[in-house]
Parts: C-alpha cells; structure tokens; sequence
C-alpha cells in the first residue's frame, strides 16, 4: 500500500491492531480497533483504509459511534476496506473486493451506501452491526471462532453443527424496525476502475 500512496502524493498513517500484532494472544485481547475508533481524529484522517475482515470494521465504527460526533465523523470520513478476514462480507457489499477498486474509492472519496443495525440489550447497551449479526446459536458460536481457526470457512460448518445438534438452549428475543433518512456523499459504483501503477 506504501508505494500508491506515495505515488499519488497522499498523507497517510500506518496503524495496526494490538490483536493483529499479537495473533497467539487469546480472543480476549479483542477490542483495541474500538479504542482506535474512541480516539479517532477526525480533524486530522479524512479516510479509513481497513486491511481487516469485518470483525476489527464492526469493532472501529462501534468506537467512532459511541463519540457525540459520530455522525459528523460518518458524514466526513471516507471508510475503505481491502478483504483479509475469513467472510469478508463488509469488502463484498462495499463492492470494493479487490484492492484497485478499494484504493480507487478511497482516493476519488466514493462511498456507497451501508445499512447498519443497532443491537440493544435489556440494559439499553447498545452495538451496532454492519456485515451481520449473529443471534442464538450463532452468538454462542462466537466463543469458539478462534479455537477453530486452522480451519477456515470450514469452522462455519463444524460450529453450526455441533451447536446445532447439542445445543438446546433456547433463545428469546424481540425486535423493532426503526428506519432512518440518512444520506451520503456519493455512490460507488466502479466496480473494477482501470488503474495503471
């Protein structure tokens, strides 16, 4: 990524994960891309590049938004993201699944319209979710995701089944549709832009 944005003259600023520089640590070291988003500097980044999955995406935009100026930092900031995760659901529905495409949106500032979902518990604790949301056994699942690593896609499956088939828990829920008029700046819709490097 260095030599593009050298390139094309860009500002930019390297940051990686706590959990990415340590992968051995266990899933409980989790959570420093929210901290990252807390503490954004909205004056200083005009855009977000994510070389991620949607985990640490989910994780940073839960940051930005439990900020007062969530919504300004949404409306100014460009969020870009080039897939490195498992599902990479995020990149898929941005449209930008390859890296030309993901770099050529964040330098021109095209963004394309994300829906989100906010997940609330008896609390009033509030998180927001953007490439999915996991409830009843898929969110007991998630204690396992890491243990099963070495298996890629396929921990999916093994995970599915085996809390599938044991599990007999129950889960109760309720849920309400609320929609939102929020608008943003521009539509992606350059899916493979010719880009000569």
């Amino acid at each position: 990524m260095k030599p593009f944005f050298v390139l094309i003259n860009m500002q930019f600023t390297f940051q990686s994960t706590n959990y990415a520089c340590l992968p051995h640590l266990p899933l409980t070291h989790s959570g420093h891309a929210e901290d990252l988003g807390i503490n954004f500097d909205a004056k200083t980044f005009d855009s977000v590049l994510f070389i991620s999955g949607d985990g640490t995406i989910n994780e940073f935009i839960n940051g930005v938004l439990s900020r007062e100026d969530a919504r300004s930092i949404l409306f100014r900031t460009t969020f870009g993201t080039i897939p490195a995760g498992s599902q990479n659901s995020f990149a898929r529905g941005m449209g930008t699944n390859s890296v030309y495409t993901a770099l050529y949106c964040l330098v021109k500032r095209k963004v394309r319209l994300y829906d989100g979902l906010c997940v609330e518990n008896g609390n009033h604790l509030c998180r927001y979710a953007f490439a999915g949301c996991g409830w009843g056994i898929i969110s007991d699942m998630v204690k396992d995701y890491e243990r099963y690593r070495c298996l890629r896609r396929y921990r999916y499956w093994l995970l599915k089944g085996i809390h599938g088939f044991f599990c007999l828990r129950r889960h109760y829920c309720c849920y309400r549709y609320i929609p939102d008029e929020n608008q943003i700046r521009f539509l992606c819709s350059h899916k493979y832009p010719a880009v000569t490097m």
